[in-house]
């Protein structure tokens, strides 16, 4: 290394040094008990919080915003979309979910107490897990923030330089002279002969003994004119030292002839940081068979022998365990059931008192207790005869599979990239197989649970029409305006329908998991060079083939419903509807408003015909008699069963009904007649299925070894056909050529051109 490298490293270390420096001065990492007494006072509410009032504050600290989706408004927690990781792993979907146990942590916050375990139950891969997970890494993220400060306290014991008499300190620092020393907090090492951490970490406010420490916080929060709205929890209140720290407060005040002071002297309040990897203040406990927590006696500790005198001859014991990994924070039992529940019976005081007993000695806990688990699981433990007492201790929380396709799919484009596979991602690969699994999940409604008037709706919703429904809040087609309004108006009825039951809709089907284990094996396959929606398609195939290895499989079909092969079939459909009108689209054929742009024009000649008025013509600026050879055109293409006159009527007072309701808002043609929409398109679709058949058929060789014999003409359709849908959707050419010729296949092949 030469000289200027050499001086570049030592100015990077430099650098590095400073930063890390000024970042631990105003992080305040190490402070005397007076300094972090000065700051409890200045801000009670974020000081004397217990861990739910934490959690709440940590939810907050990220924001929330309302999201409005056909079933309607719901709001979503950021801190779910990993902002403090770059939006890493993120959750997707369960609002529901979110704001319950945010719900349940505000009631904590109400009640000034955490006294009941969070249960989160659901099939397997529904993202229970996820959900604790996010609001740990979020816990991590924030307690590095001025807002989630957390602190714990130390005891320091000076060397005899330092020290005088048996156990008390001089006024000056040793014999070197300076200031009164009113505390060892920010002693150097070398002056240090023990340093004790509270491994439980215990509040430092729990040194004031109780009575003072109400006082002092009761007048703390006035005087920040918090008292309507901070509530100081029990754990502050009440809570006390853990059984060491005990002993060791009281050996120092007795020998200080209970100068209080003097004990505090030797306290030095520290910062931590929630830390998963190192399990501070966040534990996951795993189905294990042995207990959460324990003690385990100080014996050859070298610190020991440096105590002073009066300390040396305690018996000091250390707690250890989960329980106390995770103290001041939180604490996930995963897959709770799957051990005996006879190991948690200590979980019925444990949670209800915030508090464990430990050899004699009490354990003053500041926890949120998590716990997940599995249906199959939770239908065995409510036959369990205690039930009824855990019960009183829990709240449930179902996480249920994703039963909108458009929210799944985000799952698959979030973790399945393009990066992680190798190669391409083809369009419409996620949707096909984030529809699919919807399918599987979908329950068959119930008509008698519903109003007489819409009872004959749902009764005939299939499968892909409720699919719809839930996730672009589309209803079937074949129903008119009214109707479609109607049901509509139930859909938040539709999707509540069975959650009280035991097999509720997004219980069963295919999970997450399974679906990306399909995705990463279509990716795979050698017959596509991209992951194609057409290997999505045959592994989906082999999979339901294999119905002894999935329980959704195994279910007998009702109508429609539970039908995965029916499922396949018309997810191929769907997929080839789309493709279709993408083709169409980048032929050039039509555009995207092109329907509602003829339809408008039919409505505008309809609305100058019935009132006897002449319109002006654009073109020409003269006015002119409304075009009934165009309207009678578009009225051959709709079969009308009216006379053209009433029919017209009609359309004409739809709109203007419609457009009382909605004031401040165009009309929206397509949702006002979709039927009529849909019978434009039809017949758009017949004038032009030779066009459609002669370029998929003339793409075909384009993109086979025999691109020379195609016209010039030929030629040039398939290429511009190509650069539409590479730039409009995303289409390589091998995923265009895989697409287009699965779409030439199934319904153009035998189109004469």
């Amino acid at each position: 290394m030469d000289e200027q490298q050499s001086g570049l490293a030592i100015a990077a270390l430099s650098d590095i040094g400073e930063s890390i420096q000024q970042e631990y001065v105003q992080k305040r990492r190490v402070l005397s008990f007076a300094d972090y007494f000065d700051m409890v006072v200045g801000a009670p509410e974020i000081h004397a919080r217990n861990a739910a009032q934490y959690l709440v504050d940590c939810f907050d600290h990220y924001g929330s915003e309302s999201i409005r989706r056909p079933l309607g408004l719901l709001t979503r927690f950021k801190l779910f979309d990993a902002p403090f990781d770059g939006g890493r792993e993120p959750l997707i979907g369960q609002e529901e979910c979110q704001l319950a146990v945010y719900r349940m942590l505000k009631n904590f916050c109400n009640e000034g107490r955490i006294n009941k375990l969070i249960v989160l139950h659901g099939p397997n891969g529904s993202a229970k897990s996820s959900l604790v997970n996010l609001i740990s890494r979020a816990m991590v993220h924030y307690s590095h923030s001025d807002e989630g400060a957390l602190y714990r306290f130390n005891w320091i014991f000076p060397t005899k330089v330092v020290s005088r008499q048996k156990l008390g300190f001089s006024e000056q620092y040793g014999d070197r002279g300076g200031p009164p020393l009113t505390s060892f907090a920010h002693l150097e090492d070398e002056d240090v002969d023990a340093r004790m951490t509270c491994v439980f970490r215990d509040h430092p406010l729990f040194l004031i003994p109780k009575r003072q420490r109400r006082e002092f916080l009761e007048q703390a929060i006035e005087a920040r004119g918090l008292t309507d709205k901070f509530r100081l929890s029990d754990y502050l209140l009440h809570g006390d030292l853990s059984p060491r720290e005990r002993q060791i407060y009281e050996a120092l005040l007795v020998s200080y002839q209970g100068d209080f002071r003097r004990v505090l002297q030797h306290v030095q309040v520290e910062r931590f940081f929630i830390s998963r990897r190192y399990r501070v203040g966040v534990a996951t406990i795993e189905p294990q068979m042995h207990v959460d927590a324990g003690l385990r006696q100080l014996t050859a500790d070298r610190q020991l022998g440096a105590l002073p005198r009066v300390l040396q001859n305690l018996t000091l014991f250390d707690p250890f365990g989960d329980l106390v990994d995770g103290n001041r924070g939180m604490i996930e039992y995963s897959d709770m059931l799957k051990r005996q529940i006879e190991s948690y019976k200590y979980l019925l005081s444990t949670v209800e008192n915030a508090a464990v007993t430990l050899l004699g000695s009490k354990l003053y806990l500041d926890l949120v207790f998590f716990a997940s688990t599995n249906e199959q699981h939770l239908e065995a433990f409510k036959e369990y005869p205690d039930f009824t007492s855990f019960k009183a201790r829990m709240e449930f929380v179902n996480v249920r599979y994703i039963v909108d396709y458009l929210v799944e799919k985000q799952i698959y484009d979030t973790q399945i990239t393009e990066r992680i596979i190798g190669k391409p991602i083809a369009p419409h690969a996620m949707l096909v197989a984030a529809l699919w699994a919807v399918l599987t999940r979908l329950v068959k409604p119930v008509p008698e649970r519903y109003p007489p008037q819409v009872r004959d709706l749902v009764a005939k919703l299939s499968p892909l029409e409720k699919a719809d429904l839930y996730a672009t809040g589309k209803v079937p087609s074949h129903l008119s305006l009214d109707r479609g309004n109607e049901l509509f108006g139930h859909i938040e009825e539709v999707a509540a329908e069975t959650r009280s039951l035991s097999l509720y809709e997004g219980r069963i089907g295919a999970s997450p998991r399974e679906i990306k284990t399909i995705l990463f094996n279509a990716a795979q396959s050698d017959k596509y060079t991209t992951l194609s929606p057409l290997a999505v398609f045959d592994e989906l195939e082999l999979l339901i083939k294999n119905r002894s290895m999935h329980q959704f499989l195994q279910v007998d079909p009702i109508g429609d419903y539970h039908n995965p092969v029916k499922f396949l079939q018309l997810v191929r459909e769907r997929y080839l509807d789309i493709v279709d009108r993408e083709v169409r689209v980048s032929l050039g054929l039509i555009s995207e408003d092109q329907y509602r742009e003829i339809f408008s024009k039919y409505v505008t000649h309809a609305s100058y015909f019935l009132k006897g008025e002449k319109m002006l013509d654009p073109i020409t600026n003269n006015y002119v008699s409304p075009d009934e050879e165009f309207m009678r055109e578009i009225e051959a293409i709709l079969s009308l069963t009216k006379k053209p006159e009433v029919f017209r009527q009609d359309i004409i007072s739809r709109i203007g009904a419609w457009s009382l309701d909605h004031r401040q808002t165009p009309v929206d043609y397509q949702r006002l007649f979709p039927k009529l929409f849909e019978a434009i398109e039809r017949d758009y679709f017949e004038r032009h299925k030779n066009t459609i058949a002669a370029v998929t058929a003339a793409t075909m060789v384009y993109l086979s070894d025999d691109r020379g014999t195609l016209s010039d003409a030929d030629r040039e359709a398939v290429e511009s056909m190509l650069e539409t849908m590479s730039s409009r959707f995303g289409y390589t050419e091998a995923a265009a050529r895989d697409a287009v010729s699965f779409l030439y296949r199934q319904r153009y092949k035998d189109v004469r051109i």
